[in-house]
């Protein structure tokens, strides 16, 4: 049965139902922290152990001292979280698989499909600075 037909007349879909809007992970949940993909880039930065935090600042060091135009230390930060962010993201899919089943067919998991699309905004972030 389609989501549409399990909704009430009120809009509200059928109760129990994990696919109607507020479902998901209980609160607090922590579980995206294993990829850091749905992660907020700030409060990842904020949240990242000491040893974690001096890699991001050195990568961004090296986005400033590499880039053609003259950027922002703050972007250049932003920038080394998504890439610490899309490194941890790949250890994750290495360890757990590309693929996993669902509904009884094979299929990408979801953190592939997001690392993707990650990569490209990165690298065309750091194409148009002059960095790649």
């Amino acid at each position: 049965m389609s989501q549409t037909k399990q909704r009430h007349s009120n809009g509200n879909f059928a109760e129990g139902n994990t696919m109607s809007v507020g479902s998901g992970a209980p609160e607090g949940n922590q579980s995206n922290l294993s990829h850091g993909l749905y992660t907020d880039i700030d409060q990842y930065y904020e949240n990242a152990d000491a040893t974690e935090q001096i890699e991001i600042e050195r990568v961004a060091d090296s986005i400033l001292e590499r880039a053609e135009q003259s950027i922002e230390e703050d972007r250049a930060i932003r920038l080394g979280t998504q890439l610490q962010i899309a490194n941890r993201a790949s250890a994750w899919i290495m360890e757990n698989g590309v693929t996993r089943y669902y509904d009884g067919r094979m299929k990408l998991q979801k953190p592939v499909k997001k690392l993707r699309r990650l990569d490209k905004r990165v690298m065309k972030e750091l194409v148009e600075l002059g960095v790649y």
